[in-house]
């Protein structure tokens, strides 16, 4: 199997890795890979058993926010090497001053982020678990199996409907949807985005395209 890669020798790699631009760039490229992997995360694999796969589902809804929180936090210190890129100012200037970016990112991806993802807001889980209605309260669940690992469910089940309890609509599950629609659709324009003054970065620092083979992975 094949792919195509952005490749330099290592003499030249020695003669870039440690200036502004490069880092800046790296750093950049980090964010679109965690947003990325965030977004194909939500879909559980196969390998994902059916019990585990809500799990999954409900923690990447809100870790998917949080992550484009960080990754739209980068724009506004991208370093003036980077910043000066024509890419840049066409691309990825917009996302950083838009209005309707800096509301996403302030009002909607910051409280999650803070109160919500990373639990910085003691009160939330409290506030959640005490309006649950459920005539049975199911702590945990687990596959049949000897040695199988439990899911914490109660602790995902309560945090979701207190996340999305106030926004712009009167239910959760109308702030819910409208969320994860936005998330969706302003990650993408961020990536895409990105790529544009990734690969222009790349193309003034020397790599270039080539086709390899892909080799054996060295690293988990």
């Amino acid at each position: 199997m094949t792919r195509l890669v952005l490749t330099c020798t290592p003499a030249h790699y020695a003669t870039i890795a440690r200036t502004p631009l490069f880092l800046s760039a790296l750093r950049l490229a980090r964010s679109v890979n965690a947003v990325r992997a965030c977004r194909d995360a939500m879909v559980p694999s196969s390998a994902v058993p059916d019990v585990h796969r809500p799990r999954q589902s409900r923690n990447m809804l809100l870790f998917f926010g949080a992550t484009l929180f960080e990754a739209l936090l980068v724009l506004d210190n991208l370093g003036p090497e980077l910043g000066r890129l024509d890419s840049t100012k066409k691309h990825l200037a917009p996302l950083r001053h838009g209005h309707d970016w800096r509301e996403l990112r302030d009002k909607i991806l910051k409280p999650l982020r803070n109160q919500v993802v990373f639990h910085n807001d003691p009160g939330v889980l409290p506030r959640a678990t005490g309006t649950l209605p459920f005539s049975v309260i199911d702590f945990a669940t687990r596959a049949p199996t000897d040695g199988s690992e439990p899911y914490y469910e109660l602790a995902d089940i309560a945090l979701i409907p207190a996340a999305f309890a106030e926004g712009s609509y009167p239910t959760v599950a109308e702030n819910l949807l409208r969320y994860w629609n936005d998330v969706i659709v302003y990650a993408g324009y961020f990536c895409r985005a990105a790529d544009e003054v990734l690969l222009e970065v790349a193309t003034r620092l020397g790599f270039n395209w080539e086709s390899t083979e892909i080799p054996p992975s060295t690293f988990l």
